[in-house]
């Protein structure tokens, strides 16, 4: 409907008549459960639809009927459903895809506001689906009085709503119309700008910026100057870590590597630090592969002038590569690793508790050789340094290898006696869980 000059247009102006005169009613409509949304596409493609069909669209209309409709009639007409085994799916490796009239018709919904309006939505868009006033407000360089203005009038619109802490697009497509029609650069440098108005809104608050660094890595890496997305992603999951969302972290972990080597950064302490933390979340995560891979990159970084690992860092590497293909039955290569490591100990780490704990490793590596009785003497020698050094975790861990030893060489008897040994000496609450994974 056209705007009047008193900015509401006829229709508007009938709507407010009716609710003076108390002649209307307000229905809230909600939106369709996906059952009700998937008998609507079964009726527009006057067939059955795919499951997954029906998950993709109502994903995207979400709960919309007027969406599910057009996107699913969209699809069809345009020849991007296939009928197979009495349904309509998407073709294997295909993408739903919202139609060029429906983005057309949402962008022009926003248009008919005026360029302020669009000004605000747009840089909004950028923002994400939620956003707060005071990180929008530098972003689009309106004064406060016209971008309330713009919001108040989007809101009766019903482009956005009011959450507890600012506003949200009434539905994702509406971001995403005013989003994609964005250029490339133009939307780099709105990234840009949402990400140092994030920074300079929070950066001296209690909490400074720590709560919103997954959206800073995001909106960096997005932005024309993505070095800065770097620190965001490890502080992201060193965030997620601290959460137990170990996942989440070793993914922040992988786009921090890929950023690395997108934009050329030629640090080999932080990629050597970043391989051995995603690693050892591959490891905990049960992905042998994943944790092998990442360790082997950190061992083959080549030394540079100013940068070289310590040999105690290098031997560190070994032995965790090492248990990992000992945990996952990988044996020869396990030998391998732990040969290295033992040559490393041997020129520059004498008695320690890392010497003691290779040892540990290598009894371990005999004991699932079948090998026991290298085993047992290879555990004492652990526990002879675990002594020497008065270090009372390595100690445990020699009497656990020498009972399982004991126990595998059917020495029952000296078994317990060592077992009663670690009892004696940490208590029954050891934590055994390394032990556990390469034992069984």
């Amino acid at each position: 409907t056209d705007i009047s000059t008193n900015g509401v247009s006829p229709f508007g102006s009938l709507l407010n008549a009716l609710y003076r005169e108390q002649l209307s009613q307000v229905v809230r409509l909600q939106s369709l459960s996906a059952e009700a949304a998937a008998k609507l596409i079964e009726h527009t493609l006057a067939g059955e639809a795919d499951p997954a069909l029906v998950k993709a669209i109502c994903e995207i209309a979400e709960g919309n009927p007027f969406y599910v409709q057009q996107i699913t009639q969209a699809m069809q007409r345009e020849g991007r459903l296939v009928h197979a085994q009495g349904r309509w799916r998407l073709p294997p490796g295909s993408a739903l895809q919202v139609p060029t009239e429906l983005r057309d018709l949402l962008r022009e919904r926003v248009q008919r506001l005026g360029p302020t309006v669009e000004t605000a939505l747009t840089a909004a868009a950028v923002v994400g689906r939620e956003f707060r006033f005071n990180v929008l407000r530098p972003i689009t360089e309106l004064s406060d009085g016209d971008l309330f203005d713009a919001l108040d009038a989007a809101l009766a619109a019903h482009l956005l709503e009011e959450t507890e802490t600012g506003y949200r697009f009434q539905h994702s497509l509406i971001r995403h119309a005013l989003y994609d029609v964005l250029s490339r650069r133009r939307r780099a440098w709105l990234h840009t700008r949402t990400a140092e108005a994030i920074e300079a809104t929070y950066a001296h608050r209690p909490d400074g910026v720590t709560p919103h660094v997954e959206a800073l890595a995001f909106h960096y890496d997005l932005s024309d100057r993505r070095d800065r997305a770097l620190p965001y992603f490890l502080q992201a999951a060193d965030k997620a870590i601290g959460l137990f969302a170990l996942e989440i972290a070793y993914n922040y972990l992988e786009r921090a590597l890929i950023l690395m080597d997108e934009i050329g950064v030629d640090d080999p302490a932080q990629r050597w630090s970043i391989l051995e933390q995603a690693a050892t979340l591959g490891k905990v995560l049960a992905d042998t592969n994943r944790a092998v891979a990442h360790y082997e990159q950190a061992l083959a970084l080549p030394p540079t002038e100013a940068w070289q690992p310590e040999p105690i860092d290098r031997m560190r590497l070994h032995r965790a590569l090492a248990r990992t293909l000992i945990t996952a039955g990988r044996l020869a290569e396990a030998e391998q690793h732990l040969q290295e490591a033992m040559e490393i100990v041997v020129d520059t780490i004498p008695a320690s508790q890392d010497y003691a704990n290779l040892l540990y490793d290598v009894s371990l590596w005999h004991w699932h050789q079948d090998e026991y009785q290298p085993a047992f003497d290879v555990a004492q020698r652990s526990l002879l340094v675990a002594e020497q050094l008065d270090d009372v975790t390595a100690r445990a861990q020699a009497y656990e290898m020498l009972a399982l030893a004991c126990h595998s060489l059917g020495e029952w008897q000296q078994g317990l006696s060592f077992e009663q040994q670690r009892s004696t000496l940490v208590g029954p609450n050891l934590d055994v869980t390394e032990a556990f994974d390469a034992h069984l």
